[in-house]
């Protein structure tokens, strides 16, 4: 699917491996210090590997990877990836990373929730979204709660958090 979503600071689409800078993106993995809530963050992490990151999720059919671009100049700040999305049980689990530390705490992880939500509920019609979170990431557990996530179970160092489709979501 390539959609794009615009907010009034955001363009959310799909990252393009052969136009978009990934430099950005590959650092902020790399930056396991900055992002130690990143599962997916190693010291190590390689272009070739984001490369088949992206055009793999690119090209599942059960998955969205949303680059999250300012508007006013197109610069990556993070990504929202939806994956699984099942279908037929309508729902999805998603996971958001604000890359870089200066784009955090100003609101854009709310924006781009909030319209990637909005879609997932009204456009493709699912009934619950998933998430993980870290124990520890307290910010992010309190952003999930005031968008109406609530705990669904909790683990040895994570939470899962789920939001229920209600009618007319906005």
């Amino acid at each position: 699917m390539n959609i794009a979503l615009l907010t009034p600071r955001l363009l959310l689409r799909e990252i393009s491996v052969k136009d978009d800078d990934l430099g950005s993106y590959l650092n902020w993995l790399r930056d396991v210090e900055s992002n130690s809530f990143i599962i997916s963050a190693k010291a190590d992490y390689g272009l070739a590997e984001l490369i088949e990151f992206i055009e793999s999720t690119n090209l599942d059919v059960n998955a969205l990877l949303f680059g999250i671009f300012l508007r006013e100049d197109q610069k990556l700040i993070g990504t929202l990836k939806v994956q699984p999305i099942d279908f037929l049980e309508g729902t999805a689990w998603l996971g958001i990373m604000i890359g870089s530390p200066e784009f955090r705490g100003r609101g854009y992880g709310r924006e781009a929730l909030l319209e990637v939500m909005e879609f997932l509920f009204n456009s493709l019609k699912l009934r619950e979204i998933f998430l993980g979170v870290d124990l520890k990431n307290i910010d992010a557990i309190s952003l999930y709660r005031n968008l109406g996530f609530s705990e669904h179970k909790i683990e040895e160092n994570s939470m899962v958090m789920v939001k229920r489709n209600l009618p007319n979501f906005k």
